[in-house]
């Protein structure tokens, strides 16, 4: 429905055929996918050419995601394609928020938006770098709340031992983040956590924090969480 400025060299005279060209279009792009266009000049290019009015080529990259002006819900794949419903965004820091953070996805990873998995890409992304910067996690190694854990952990903080660093260290890579008792060390250098300060949790990382007051009893995961948190906690994407 929405061209988007997409311009094919050779015009159809099927609309039906033309609509075809542009599913294909939409079905197999890529991030650095460009067209070629003709376009007038613009006014500083001809002051600086000394050029008359004419047009040119210019290769321009084919942008074609949704501009979340609104909030997607209902997010699906419908024959291996994003689709969603949309309602108002609840204030316009929130639609900041995601704008920037897509934004800085796709150039950043070179993504595009076009299959329900491209979106939990996206919000993955957007949870991880919002987490790194709460709590204040530099590595990829591991989730930014698993590597918390380990702080909490070398500091003895929220019912955890502080000691056997060894065990912390084999219990992550159980969990499938290979970790040492020198990472652990490591993660105690960054100093001791704030009270309260993850405002998002995935379901894996939920499920992390229940193993690990499972084999520790007296940890007191919800001392790393903001109240909203603790509400939304284990709820699936």
């Amino acid at each position: 429905m929405a061209r988007a400025g997409v311009k094919f060299d050779k015009k159809s005279d099927d609309q039906w055929q033309e609509c075809a060209e542009l599913e294909s279009l939409y079905r197999t792009r890529h991030y650095d996918l460009k067209l070629t266009q003709k376009r007038i000049i613009n006014l500083r290019l001809q002051w600086q050419t000394e050029s008359d009015l004419i047009g040119h080529e210019q290769a321009v990259r084919v942008n074609l995601d949704y501009d979340l002006k609104r909030c997607p819900t209902d997010v699906r794949d419908v024959d291996e394609i994003i689709w969603f419903n949309t309602e108002p965004w609840q204030s316009i820091e929130e639609f900041n928020e995601y704008r920037n953070a897509f934004e800085a996805w796709r150039s950043r990873k070179r993504r595009v938006l076009r299959t329900v998995q491209d979106w939990r890409d996206f919000l993955h992304y957007k949870r991880e770098v919002g987490l790194k910067a709460e709590i204040g996690v530099r590595t990829n190694r591991r989730p930014p709340l698993v590597q918390l854990f380990l702080r909490c952990y070398a500091h003895g903080l929220f019912g955890l031992p502080g000691n056997k660093l060894w065990e912390a260290a084999d219990f992550v890579s159980e969990c499938g983040w290979p970790t040492t008792a020198q990472n652990v060390k490591d993660a105690k250098r960054r100093g001791r956590p704030d009270f309260g300060a993850v405002s998002e949790i995935s379901a894996e990382e939920y499920e992390f924090l229940v193993k690990a007051a499972g084999r520790w009893p007296g940890f007191d995961y919800d001392r790393l969480l903001k109240p909203r948190t603790v509400a939304l906690r284990g709820v699936a994407e």
